[in-house]
């Protein structure tokens, strides 16, 4: 079916893009413009995900097998990626695939969040062990990051289950030391969200007023204009959650800081002030 077929594309330094191909007769095409070196894509059938590594310039065929109830996918390859496509795939189910460690939710409400960490950490551990030879420095680094992100997004269900801080715990914290706010991909696998609100626990005053003093911070200190733009919109988008029409003064330093802050400042004020007009 047509609508069973999504393609991921996980490329470095850009956000995760999801696309739709057209299917005709069981059949699909799929193109990247502009890809240096290689894409990591994931290609989901019936719900069902699979690797693709694409080298530019290169083409790859993938068969997939499906029954009627979309049960026991099955991939062939058909390209000279073949091994690295495969090895992606498990990049994807280790690192990637919430699903596979959501488990009190989605499959078995017996199972914790702190038995899903450990799964995780245990998973880690397995992948690297398994394709120790392929264990390059860029996989390396994406590894880690894709790790960390879902470690903390498990550690957070752990600790609002609790009703307690995830600040509490050292390993959150740990995690969120480490971040480099000028790491590319971070705009892949984004921990800097969670890395600024726990820069921002330094400051004082309200959400509005803690933004413009990390902003002020580290506006000369974020070199990366994609990062700086997408901690902008974050900011825009939830400082103006419960907009104050008693107090609108006090977005104008926020406003001020937000355009000497990203490139893209000057458009996302005149989308703040049109929520506020409206």
């Amino acid at each position: 079916n047509p609508e069973e077929v999504i393609v991921v594309s996980y490329l470095p330094g850009e956000s995760i893009q999801y696309y739709y191909p057209e299917v005709r007769d069981g059949s699909f095409e799929f193109s990247l413009d502009d890809v240096k070196g290689f894409a990591d894509l994931v290609v989901s059938v019936g719900g069902v995900e699979f690797g693709a590594r694409i080298n530019a310039q290169d083409t790859l065929k993938m068969s997939f097998v499906v029954n009627r109830y979309l049960e026991d996918v099955t991939v062939s390859y058909d390209g000279n990626t073949e091994k690295e496509s495969r090895f992606w795939t498990d990049f994807y189910e280790t690192y990637l695939n919430w699903g596979n460690y959501n488990l009190r939710l989605d499959r078995d409400p017996d199972i914790t969040y702190e038995e899903s960490i450990a799964l995780l950490d245990k998973n880690d551990s397995l992948f690297r062990a398994k394709y120790k030879a392929d264990f390059n420095e860029y996989y390396e680094h994406r590894a880690g990051l894709a790790h960390d992100l879902l470690k903390a997004i498990l550690i957070e269900q752990v600790e609002y289950d609790k009703g307690t801080d995830p600040y509490d715990r050292a390993d959150y914290v740990a995690m969120l030391e480490k971040v480099d706010p000028n790491d590319p991909d971070q705009v892949t696998f984004p921990v800097i969200y969670r890395w600024k609100d726990y820069v921002e626990r330094g400051f004082e005053g309200n959400e509005i007023e803690k933004d413009v003093a990390f902003m002020k911070e580290y506006g000369s200190r974020i070199s990366n204009a994609d990062i700086k733009s997408m901690l902008a919109n974050s900011m825009a988008t939830y400082g103006l959650r419960d907009i104050n029409t008693d107090s609108l003064d006090i977005y104008e330093p926020f406003f001020s800081e937000i355009e000497k802050f990203a490139p893209d400042g000057a458009v996302l004020v005149e989308g703040c002030r049109a929520r506020i007009d409206a």
